[in-house]
């Protein structure tokens, strides 16, 4: 359990936004499974995706540096093949509609 980090006060707890699922997994889990993001990229992407926490954010919540989140992103990009966050968001939320109509 840790803060979110932008000032409500609010929880980011792990099964909050987990809720999500198929067959037991959490489907952000799956996805980045999917693409063999290992465990810290596994955490980024839940707070990036599932959260919307900011870059600042995320470092304060992770207790990371700046450098060490973006060398996440860039591993994360180039798994995934996309060359931004926002169209890393955009093929995490077409595996999400996918999921749902299989």
């Amino acid at each position: 359990m840790t803060k979110d980090g932008n000032g409500s006060g609010a929880v980011v707890e792990k099964g909050q936004a987990d809720q999500v699922q198929s067959r037991g997994t959490p489907q952000y889990i799956e996805f980045a499974e999917r693409y063999g993001f290992n465990d810290r990229e596994k955490e980024v992407l839940r707070l990036f995706m599932l959260f919307g926490l900011s870059d600042e954010e995320i470092v304060r919540v992770m207790g990371i540096k700046s450098n060490d989140l973006r060398n996440y992103m860039n591993c994360m990009l180039g798994k995934s093949r996309t060359s931004s966050p926002r169209e890393l968001l955009a093929l995490f939320v077409r595996y999400l509609i996918q999921q749902q109509s299989a």
